[in-house]
């Protein structure tokens, strides 16, 4: 054993007793006890960087951005700080990102929750540095983080905003890169133009030069996109120069047909943002009306990574949507007519009804109508089922006396699809309609229920059955989700060679949808239940149950939390024992147990937020 191993080792122990110890004379829910945990979870991730390190030569900083991300995510931003000081540097270029993405990562959130000056501590101290794939990620990173910290800015008083937009502004001109320093800028531009207007048009005048500066058109193209709503605030003409200037890098710099088709979109959503409606119809009608046909030589993975491109329909009705939120609505309803594929209409007329809903009660109620009819009659439900949930739930906000109706009427066209489609369309649309009507989704349950049965694949049937469990339990159903499980668990065994138990994973759904509707005690009762299930599966559920009781019965909270930590504990200190051991065997690679850490990591999280939960005077 080497001897930093043997250090860690010994100290870990001593972790244990000292853990145990401070658990027996002080509440888990305790500044005392967060600490210990935090440094606790600290060194299980040093264990499981040096196992990493020693059996495949990589430096893996996961377990220290997880609970260093996690803890700033409630709250904590201090012990945040404190897991990314400990947080070991890497050595290798491609572990630069990892451990400067967690610092960009803790100050993203600190700026999104107002802690500015964390946030501008934070990057500061991210370098210019250029990534494993030779991209500027210093400069990338410290960019995201000023526009965050730009967000922000609109929520305070503005004496305060204009001193914070100048600490921005120098935390953009260090940045290196010319397009991640527009780019940085350009977003406090766009805040500063509210409530500082001489500082935003000093901020487009820069953003105009840097943009001279890239040598790519594609950073040029989206630069000035993103510049142009601002001067457009004093200047409509400059403003409708510089997207010109846009789209004529789009159609002329620009080679591939699906990279110019984009960067038109992009150009019609920066006009879309200045307000500048007909330019952005008439950009529309460059897009193609009907999508490519997708590559067979393309994976999968690659067509979901890289979408198609938009048409000039789905551009129509995004500009639709935007007029409506701006009250236009003759002008969005001129727009969204236009719409010639059934889908795209359909949708633009629900966008145009919830923003017209309180001003026209009635309109928006003809335009529901008319959007499920063009639904159920003109497009294809199995693809785009989703439509007319859609449809129900915005009724079910704004005309509730029209979603049953509503939603009986889309039931009809989604019973005549394939068992397995009508299974899962139909329990959405029970969601949709739950709210306003329980018994219409009661009888939506139970038609996408019997449609789950008549599957006859077993491997379709189980998935189907557990999806319906899925939405029964958002749908506070708990009894009707239960009575499913033993279907679950026969589709899982009629599969072939599968081993009993797959009826806990939806057991476990059903626990934690229970407490998070404020019925933790009844999920308390049961957890029994899982005792012969899978750990992840018991685990998930007994943390969710412990943090819905932290509020009502703080001991019982803590008891099942002791009583995991006692578990994790454990598996770790199987794991010390036998390293000895198996690191003598030769070609044995000895790795901590991960899911202990992934444990410890949970408990720490939840008692951290737990802790800020009670408003405790911490100790």
């Amino acid at each position: 054993m080497r001897k930093g191993s043997f250090l860690l080792l010994s100290i870990t122990i001593l972790v244990f007793v000292s853990a145990a110890k401070l658990q027996a004379q002080i509440s888990l829910f305790s500044r005392a006890s967060l600490r210990s945990l935090v440094q606790e979870t600290l060194r299980y991730a040093w264990e499981l960087y040096f196992a990493h390190k020693d059996n495949y030569g990589s430096e893996d900083l996961w377990a220290f951005r997880q609970l260093a991300i996690g803890l700033s995510k409630v709250g904590w931003f201090d012990e945040a700080v404190r897991v990314l000081k400990a947080m070991p540097k890497p050595t290798k270029t491609i572990a630069q990102s990892q451990y400067w993405g967690a610092y960009r990562e803790v100050a993203l959130i600190a700026a999104k929750t107002g802690n500015s000056n964390l946030a501008k501590q934070l990057v500061a101290q991210i370098p210019n540095f250029v990534g494993f794939f030779k991209e500027p990620t210093g400069g990338m990173q410290k960019s995201s983080v000023v526009a965050a910290i730009a967000q922000n800015l609109e929520k305070l008083p503005p004496n305060k905003a204009r001193q914070r937009l100048k600490e921005a502004i120098l935390i953009a001109n260090q940045i290196n890169d010319n397009f991640w320093r527009g780019n940085s800028l350009s977003a406090l531009a766009k805040v500063a133009v509210k409530f500082s207007p001489k500082e935003a048009k000093a901020l487009s005048v820069q953003v105009l030069a840097i943009t001279e500066k890239c040598s790519s058109d594609n950073q040029r193209l989206n630069l000035l996109i993103s510049i142009a709503p601002v001067i457009n605030h004093w200047s409509t003409h400059q403003a409708k120069q510089i997207f010109e200037q846009a789209m004529q890098i789009a159609l002329m710099k620009i080679q591939k047909q699906d990279e110019k088709n984009w960067s038109i979109w992009w150009v019609i959503q920066g006009m879309v943002e200045a307000g500048l409606w007909d330019e952005a119809i008439k950009a529309a009608n460059l897009l193609p009306e009907i999508k490519p046909k997708l590559r067979s030589d393309i994976p999968y993975c690659s067509q979901i990574l890289a979408p198609l491109p938009p048409t000039k329909w789905e551009a129509l009705k995004a500009i639709a949507e935007k007029l409506a939120k701006k009250k236009l609505f003759t002008k969005a309803l001129q727009v969204a007519d236009a719409i010639e594929e059934p889908y795209e209409r359909a949708s633009a007329y629900v966008s145009i009804a919830m923003f017209i809903a309180k001003s026209e009660p009635e309109k928006a109620r003809q335009l529901l109508w008319q959007s499920m009819e063009i639904a159920t009659k003109e497009v294809d439900l199995k693809s785009n089922y989703y439509l007319v949930v859609t449809i129900v739930e915005v009724a079910s906000k704004f005309a509730p006396q029209e979603a049953s109706k509503l939603a009986m009427k889309a039931a009809k066209p989604l019973q005549r699809l394939d068992s397995y489609s009508a299974s899962q369309s139909l329990s959405w649309l029970a969601i949709g309609v739950a709210n306003v009507d329980v018994q219409i989704a009661q009888k939506l349950f139970a038609i996408a229920i019997k449609s789950a049965r008549d599957i006859t694949k077993p491997d379709q049937r189980m998935h189907a059955l557990e999806n319906i469990v899925g939405l029964l339990c958002q749908a506070k159903f708990f009894n009707e989700a239960q009575k499913l499980l033993t279907e679950i668990e026969q589709a899982s065994l009629a599969r072939g060679n599968v081993s009993p138990g797959r009826w806990c994973l939806s057991m476990r759904n059903i626990i934690v949808a229970m407490t998070e509707a404020g019925q933790a005690k009844q999920a308390l009762a049961l957890l029994p239940k899982l005792s012969s299930c899978y750990d992840k599966d018991r685990f998930d559920a007994m943390l969710a149950v412990a943090k819905g009781l932290a509020r009502s019965d703080v001991q019982t909270s803590e008891k099942l939390l002791l009583q995991m930590l006692k578990i994790a504990r454990s598996k770790w200190q199987d794991y010390e024992r036998q390293k000895p051991k198996l690191a003598q065997l030769s070609g044995i690679r000895v790795y901590p147990p991960h899911e202990a850490f992934n444990l410890t990591l949970k408990i720490t999280l939840l008692v951290a937020q737990v802790v800020n939960q009670l408003g405790r005077k911490l100790q």
